[in-house]
């Protein structure tokens, strides 16, 4: 933590060493006291307590708390209330904590959790101490009044005359500081959260009975509101804002060599720096983590207030800075005070910060905006507000010893000032225009929130003054411009403003939304595309087929007129759902269809007593099917297939809902998940109305329920692909309208179901099961709407009815398997439309053939094909097709061809893009392909009921899937021009995944999934209201007045922005090409070196301290000022990076920290170099010592060390580095061994990233060296973790032969495999390719295991090969049986250089490519490394 620390200061809530120490000592004055009734044991920790514990959203009798993400990404703030604190049922314990920085919300969500229960435990110390009596009570006395004299002192500006602290207040100021300093050290030693350059503020109240205690780090506020003598709510402030530039605050940093300035372009806002590094620019002086800025002057020191409450006093506001950089603290207390409800206190002042960032910051992104409201008086006591606003009260901070002064503030208007003739808004509706004496700059906006900035720039004195003069010209333009933002707001406005900030936080969290969308605030008035309003409240929202991608937040709950919400078909929304779907109590449709989400189903979607249409099928979801579901009373269409859902389906029980309750429900679309169990009988009964039961694909057990028979509107049942067991219910026959049974791939045994009376059956399959066997029963003559007939791997015998193929609509016959015999008769009349009789593997003997079929008969594996037919057709499996499979004939455009992505429109012969998809039907009536007629049924059918032109629709390629469901490809094009608009998209999308759209009967039930549409590169026109033009021309006129500042503004910044970058330190121009990189990089264990310190000790990159070279550059030996030997490695001209792309490379490098990579320690980015520091090898790499260069002579076990420590150097590269890193060139000269021999993997982070995490792979082109390239990546280029796998598998083949890959035209690995012979158990084969060295010492230990890895590791099919954990687990294992050890200890310092008699060339160390000094080789040179990939998330084999 540094030595700072214990400086002493005298600022508010901090004491000398000395009257620290006394508090330590005065705690047995006993002034914290026990709660009443306490026990000990955990309860004070908080766990007993979880019921009074706040952490999210919500409200209880005392507190209201809310948070809102801002415009930047994850949330970073926390809070927490919570009540009976210490059991005590008069205290209360509140608190907002806002992180910065990388990892900052999880420092924050650390600091709330842990806070409550470390201050309750220093508590209980205290109390203990106080009833031990060890206390000697002269001591005590003395100490106590000198720490009652110390705080008095300390504090006599907020208590009144002559009013004593409470004895409450020493123990828990003792106890809060303890707390913090612990908490703080707990963060610096956490093994998960990297606190180097993330921490959080915190703002904290306990209210105990009439005392409250405040403690601030940082610059959170809390804001007391009580009254005056006039009866007026004025607003108190509680803490400090401590800021960097407050004159204790700066002293302190100061003398502990931190730097306190501000930059150019913020002149308003101070951070803090490092002594000697351009970085981390932290805004605040105090707070939890941050340990980069501990040892200069940062602390986490709480400043700690009292103050007696009274019956003026009305409620605390604790709130993070993102509501206090838009509103004043009286701004604050008026809108918690004209809040409709406690409850809803907290969040209206979130609301309304939220919309005054963008009526003040129009241009910057809103900072995460958290508010605790505490309320002090009961509410049957609370007073309506009657104050007047001419007398109100604020605070300011003096500059002279910090006080806190109460002023005067002025009157702020109930109106706008903008056209406030036609509106009357209250303060939480319309955040006042700045008033004259009131000076505020956009620019805030675009600071503040930024709590560590990584870009600091250096001016001198004139440039900051002649900066400050632009500064404020910019001022006027962006006043200007927010000027003309509110009034054209105002003026165009028609949506209500809740909806629409829910839309546009949405529209923040979401890529690809329509290009309509953020064009104004009023997403009806405007409108945007996909949303339907009414009464300006949005009432629907349709957005099916847009590329979007994120997560679905819990701002859709905002929406709470919400009637329709379809998301469907873009996959790339993913994440869980949130619960908030809970406040959607109007809607009626809910479709997600298609989509990526995963995680569990939400029980609060069983909340939403209208909906009637759930589509929630195609997705990732997992977990049970909620019980809550069956409170949907209204919902006719449940369809959760095609998930992960495992478990058994929910039915009622005492209070508990289930589906069995869905009364109205006609389809319940369970297929292709993973549920088990029994199906409950409970499920069916007589009074539902079910048509379809789709519950194939998964995992039943358990016999099928006889309630099924009383849902005697059942028209399609699949039951197929479970493990169901049991005989069929004998009432199933009661089903007399269905229309599809398949039963098929079960267990189910006993007789065959009767199925006579299922006049209307059409398809029918009861293949593989163990039913008894028995003759064709006699419903397969008397069933005269068959069309499908199947039961294969069955056990019927005897002659089959030659009525069975009369029937005029039978298309097909499936009967393989079996054990029919006899003569075969097709009969004289067969049915027209047969099309396929399959009787495979029966024992038919003969056939009289009809002269009235000429389609399929298979009769392959039956005595007959062995005489008579054995050389026809009718014998061999692979059948000539009769008539070729539909698809949408072309021919009358003449084989013309399109561009890449259009498709020739059937109807009008031109180039389009057409929308498309696949219908996927499950469960029609035919199984014929070739009928023209049926699918032209289904194109008439699509394009007169999707509105579009005759003609616009095509299908192809049908088949019957492994689901046995009939899948088309579908393609609809547009009426007129190339694209369909993005609400004929929506439209569309909708129809089909809400069932709008029916197809004929023929095709029953069915899904779509939509494939993502091609919209045209400048989107659509926008269509604008009156009230929007009348806003624009309003707000263009006021820009106009702008332009000429703005001209000036942007001429001097230019020059100003030149004369920097010559000025300034390298990070200024951190990203060569223009763009700003976002900062200097957050390094974790490595450091900045100049360049002339580089070139120092380098003799000025001499060729005498030059190592080797490669396709990167040139790598040169130093020796840094404290002796540390590092190799430095250059890059040459045309090897350099952009600034982004360096950045993000030192960034990674500096963050992977493991025994077995190269470690470094440091780079250069200046004048133009690209330089990277690493520590220095002494051995050479692993190639030197093969080839005998190195002197290194290394026996079996020490190359099995090797192998293992560059085995798990790679490991952590795949599966433990943030994010994961694929090497991409791993091979002998990159694994290098330091003077212990224990292997080091280098070179794995220098290339530019091409990354496809969706596809699980990284698509580029192919980079690496010959000979330990993965045959799949280099033909695919699609490079994955086991393309390093491959290529470690040829290192571990070249550590048994010590011979390059490729040798004369032959490779290692095709070598190794055409020897290779197990039944050789000395050698396996290998004598002679192995190396002489591991040859003369006879029999290795282990060597076949070792050789099915290397193998394994090789094999070309990239899914085949073990990934590097594995890899690891294998090579331990033969360690440990070879006799060796596989510890650190022994990998390493066992195998010491001296231990070979000495090392030759140790100075020879090659980084990157490792060649020697002057030394090309053939063949690399096409394959220069450029270095390993990134990937954002863990990549998986496809």
């Amino acid at each position: 933590m540094g030595l700072c620390h214990s400086v002493d200061r005298k600022e508010p809530g901090e004491t000398s060493t000395t009257a620290s120490t006394a508090e330590d000592d005065i705690l047995g004055s006993g002034r914290w006291r026990r709660p009443r009734g306490y026990k000990g044991g955990g309860e004070i920790e908080g766990t007993q307590q979880a019921l009074d514990r706040l952490i999210s959203n919500g409200s209880s009798k005392v507190a209201c708390l809310y948070t809102q993400q801002g415009k930047k990404g994850t949330n970073q703030d926390a809070m927490l209330v919570f009540e009976n604190f210490c059991s005590r049922d008069d205290t209360v314990f509140c608190g907002v904590f806002d992180g910065h920085g990388p990892f900052g919300h999880m420092v924050a969500k650390k600091v709330r959790d842990t806070l409550p229960s470390t201050l309750s435990t220093q508590l209980k110390l205290a109390s203990e101490s106080e009833q031990s009596g060890l206390v000697n009570e002269e001591e005590e006395g003395q100490r106590s009044e000198s720490v009652i004299t110390t705080m008095d002192e300390q504090w006599c500006e907020l208590i009144p005359n002559g009013e004593q602290l409470p004895e409450m207040y020493l123990p828990l100021k003792h106890a809060l500081l303890k707390s913090c300093q612990q908490i703080d050290k707990e963060l610096k030693m956490h093994p998960t959260i990297d606190c180097f350059c993330s921490g959080t503020t915190s703002v904290t109240l306990i209210k105990q009975g009439e005392d409250l205690v405040v403690g601030n780090i940082g610059d959170s506020r809390a804001v007391l509101a009580t009254r005056d003598k006039d009866n007026a709510l004025v607003a108190v402030q509680l803490t400090v804002d401590l800021k960097p530039d407050l004159p204790s605050e700066s002293a302190r940093i100061q003398k502990c060599k931190g730097r306190v300035f501000a930059l150019q372009d913020e002149p308003e806002v101070a951070r803090v720096w490092l002594p000697n590094s351009n970085s981390p620019g932290l805004a605040m002086a105090r707070a939890f983590g941050d340990f980069c800025l501990k040892d200069y002057g940062l602390i986490s020191v709480p400043d700690i207030n009292y103050r007696h409450l009274t019956e003026e006093d009305q409620f605390i506001i604790l709130a993070s800075d993102g509501v206090w950089d838009v509103l004043s603290n009286k701004e604050a207390v008026d809108i918690v005070a004209s809040a409709p409800s406690r409850s809803t206190a907290a969040r209206a002042l979130v609301d309304t910060a939220v919309r005054s960032w963008r009526i003040k910051y129009p241009t910057s992104k809103n900072d995460d905006c958290t508010v605790v409201c505490l309320f002090l008086q009961d509410s049957s006591n609370v007073v309506k507000d009657s104050h007047n606003e001419d007398s109100v009260e604020s605070v300011s901070i003096s500059n002279k010893e910090e006080e806190i002064v109460p002023v005067k503030e002025e009157s702020i208007s109930k109106s706008c000032g903008i056209e406030s003739k036609m509106m009357t808004m209250t303060l939480a509706e319309c955040i006042s225009v700045a008033q004259d004496d009131e000076e505020w700059s956009a620019l805030e906006g675009l600071t503040r929130v930024n709590s560590l900035l990584s870009i600091p720039r250096f001016f001198s004195g004139t440039m900051v003054a002649a900066t400050t003069t632009m500064t404020a010209t910019f001022r006027l333009f962006l006043f200007c411009l927010s000027y003309s933002f509110t009034v054209f707001s105002m003026v165009s406005s028609v949506t209500d403003p809740r909806d629409a900030a829910a839309l546009r936080s949405l529209m923040d969290q979401w890529d690809n939304t329509p290009p309509s969308w953020g064009g104004s605030d009023d997403p009806c008035g405007t409108p945007w595309e996909g949303v339907s309003c009414n009464n300006s409240r949005i009432t629907a929202l349709g957005l099916s087929t847009m590329g979007l991608k994120g997560r679905l937040s819990g701002d859709i709950g905002e929406l709470s007129e919400l009637r329709s919400l379809d998301l469907s078909f873009n996959p790339g929304l993913t994440g869980s759902l949130t619960s908030r779907l809970r406040d959607l109590q109007k809607l009626n449709i809910l479709i997600l269809a298609g989509c990526g989400f995963t995680g569990s189903i939400p029980n609060e979607i069983g909340y939403l007593k209208d909906l009637s249409f759930l589509a929630l099928n195609s997705n990732n979801f997992t977990g049970k099917i909620p019980a809550s579901l069956g409170n949907l009373s209204k919902v006719y269409w449940l369809d959760l297939a095609d998930n992960q859902l495992t478990g058994p389906i929910p039915i009622s029980s005492g209070s508990s809902p289930g589906l069995d309750l869905l009364l109205k429900a006609k389809h319940f679309h369970f297929n292709k998940n993973q549920l088990s169990g029994t199906i409950p009988p409970k499920l069916f009964s007589s009074e539902m109305i079910l048509i379809h039961v789709l519950f194939d694909g998964n995992q039943f057990t358990g016999s099928i329920p006889s309630t099924l028979g009383l849902v005697q509107t059942l028209e399609v049942l699949r039951l197929d692909r479970n493990t169901l067991t049991g005989k069929v219910p004998e009432n199933l026959s009661n089903l007399t309208n269905i229309i599809e049974l398949n039963l098929a791939h079960n267990k189910l045994v006993g007789s065959l179901p009767d199925l006579s009376d299922m006049k209307s059956l059409n398809y029918v399959d009861l293949s593989n099961n163990s039913f008894d066997p028995s003759e064709p029963p006699l419903w397969f003559s008397t069933l005269p709407s068959l069309t499908t007939l199947v039961m294969e791997y069955g056990s019927l015998h005897g002659p089959l009815p030659n009525k069975l193929f009369g029937y005029p609509q039978l298309q097909q016959v499936k009967l393989r398997k079996n054990a029919f015999n006899g003569t075969l008769s097709l009969g004289d009349t067969v049915g027209p439309e047969l099309q396929l009789v399959d009787l495979q593997d029966n024992d038919i003997s003969s056939v009289t053939l009809s002269s009235g079929y000429t389609n399929t008969l298979i009769l392959v594996g039956n005595p007959v094909c062995t005489t008579a037919l054995s050389n026809t057709n009718y014998c061999q499996i692979q059948q000539k097709q009769a008539k070729r499979i539909y698809s949408t004939s072309l021919a009358n455009c003449g084989g013309k061809s399109c561009p890449l992505d259009q498709k020739v429109s059937p109807q009008s012969c031109e180039c389009a893009y057409p929308y498309e998809g696949t219908l996927y039907f499950r469960g029609p009536m035919f199984r014929d392909l070739t009928n023209a007629n049926t699918y032209h049924s289904l194109e008439m059918s699509l394009w007169v009921k999707l509105g579009l032109t005759p003609g616009s629709v095509s299908l192809q390629n049908p088949f019957f899937n492994n689901d046995d469901y009939l899948q088309i490809q579908l393609e609809l094009f547009p009426s007129m021009g190339k694209y369909f608009n993005r609400s004929e998209v929506q439209r569309i999308g909708f129809d089909l995944s809400n069932q709008t759209y029916k197809p004929p009967p023929l095709f029953g039930p069915y899904y779509f999934i939509a494939s993502p549409y091609t919209f045209p590169a400048d989107g659509n026109g926008r269509s604008l209201s009156s009230r929007m033009v009348t806003g624009i021309i309003t707000g263009c006129s006021a820009l106009v007045l702008c332009l000429v500042a703005l001209g000036i503004y942007a001429f001097w910044q230019k020059r100003r922005a030149e004369q920097a970058i010559g000025l300034s330190r390298p990070f200024v121009s951190w990203a060569s090409s223009g763009k700003d990189s976002g900062g200097a990089p957050q390094l974790k264990g490595a450091r900045w070196f100049s360049y002339e310190e580089l070139k120092k000790i380098t003799n000025n990159f001499s060729m005498s301290s030059e190592l080797g070279s490669g396709g990167y550059g040139k790598v040169y030996k130093g020796m840094l000022s404290d002796g540390q030997m590092v190799a430095i490695k250059r890059a040459q001209q045309g090897s350099t990076q952009g600034g982004h792309e360096f950045k993000t490379e030192i960034e990674l490098l500096s963050r992977v920290h493991h025994k077995n990579l190269v470690g470094l320690v440091g780079f250069c980015f200046e004048q133009g170099e690209q330089i990277l520091v690493y520590e220095f090898m002494s051995n050479g790499s692993l190639k030197d010592s093969l080839t005998g260069r190195s002197g290194i002579a290394l026996d079996w076990k020490r190359r099995l060390r090797v192998a293992l420590g560059s085995a798990r150097g790679l490991a952590y590269l795949h599966e433990l580095a943030d994010p994961p890193i694929i090497h991409r060139d791993v091979k002998s000269t990159n694994i290098l061994l330091d003077e212990n021999l224990t292997a080091k993997v280098a070179d794995f982070g220098l290339s530019k990233l091409v990354s496809d995490c969706t596809k699980g792979h990284v698509s580029t082109q192919v980079k690496g060296t010959l000979g330990y390239l993965d045959p799949e990546y280099y033909t695919t280029q699609k490079l994955t973790e086991k393309s390093d796998v491959y290529s470690f598998g040829v290192v571990l083949l070249e550590l048994i032969t010590a011979k390059q890959p490729i040798e004369k035209g032959k490779y290692i690995v095709r070598e190794i495999k055409l020897v290779m012979n197990k039944c050789d158990e000395e050698f396996y084969g290998l004598r002679e390719k192995m190396d002489r060295s591991l040859r003369d010492a006879g029999a290795l230990p282990e060597l076949g295991r070792y050789m099915e890895l290397a193998l394994k590791c090789v094999d070309e099919t990239a899914a085949e090969r073990p990934t590097m954990s594995e890899v690891v687990k294998e090579i331990e294992i033969i360690i440990q049986n070879s006799g060796a050890s596989t510890s650190s200890s022994s990998a390493s310092a066992s195998s010491s250089a001296t231990d070979f008699g000495g090392v030759k060339g140790g100075n020879k160390v090659l980084y990157g490519e490792n060649l020697r000094k002057k030394e090309v080789r053939d063949g690399e040179g096409a394959f220069d490394y450029s270095g390993g990939y990134s990937v954002m998330t863990k990549v998986e084999p496809k």
